[in-house]
This record gives C-alpha cells, structure tokens and sequence, in this order.
C-alpha cells in the first residue's frame, strides 16, 4: 500500500498542485513586470513632453509680462496693450479699416 498523498509514479498531489501554483505566480509576475515596464516608459514620455510644455509656457509667460533677459520691457509691454487690448493714449484715435 503507498502512503497517503503519493500517487503510484511517486509524486504526491500536494507537489504537483505548489508546482501548477508557483508557475502561475511565475507567469503573472513577468506579466506584471513587463505591463510596468511599458507603463514606465509611457509615464517618462508624458513627463520629457510635459516638461517641455511647461518651459514652453514659462516663455510665453515671461514674453506676456514684458519681461526679457534684461529685465522689464515697458516698449514691448506698450505695443503688446496697442495690438492685443486696443489702448490707447487720451487724446489718440484708432482708425480701423475693415474689408
């Protein structure tokens, strides 16, 4: 008679049910590894682009406040308000002509 959890070729089903087990973990580890891999890479795209979208808006920021590497530019910040805002001086008229 053989002992109880042994089969007759000699592996019990204990064994082969932790082998069946340790080769799923396995397998949904690499799975799990490589799904993490391609997340990193996606995640480092998105922040190289960001950062880039960032610097991008700082210029535009720093342009909009009439600012340059000199310091404040109050010529710029005046043709910025006469073409984007329509001001003016008392006393100036704006002439438009619209086709």
């Amino acid at each position: 008679m053989s002992k109880p959890g042994k089969t007759r070729g000699g592996i019990s089903l204990i064994t082969t049910v932790l082998a069946i087990a340790a080769a799923v973990i396995v397998i949904l580890c690499i799975t799990r590894i490589r799904d993490m891999k391609v997340q990193y890479a996606r995640l480092n795209e998105e922040s190289v682009a960001l950062a880039q979208e960032e610097e991008a808006l700082k210029t535009k920021i720093r342009d909009l406040q009439g600012y340059n590497e000199d310091g404040y530019d109050a010529d710029y910040v005046e043709s910025m308000a006469r073409q984007n805002l329509d001001m003016v001086y008392p006393g100036e008229v704006i002439f438009r002509i619209e086709e």
